[in-house]
């Protein structure tokens, strides 16, 4: 029913399961709230870290410009 209480805590409806499975009596913004932090705690895979690197030193070497359209 609506309003009424699954008795669990505020911070137990807002913890991500570690297999990624997202709990289905947990309000929808808890659980995207949950899947952000693990996303934006996790560390950048090493290709994407290398790949930002390789384009900072382009651009620093005038090799890439931002697009004039934009």
């Amino acid at each position: 029913m609506a309003g009424q209480s699954t008795g669990k805590t505020k911070s137990a409806q807002s913890e991500a399961p570690e297999n990624g499975a997202l709990d289905a009596s947990a309000p929808l913004g808890d659980q995207l709230k949950a899947m952000f932090d693990t996303v934006a705690t996790s560390p950048m895979p090493e290709h994407l870290a290398q790949l930002v690197d390789e384009l900072e030193e382009k651009y620093r070497a005038g090799e890439l410009r931002p697009d004039p359209k934009n």
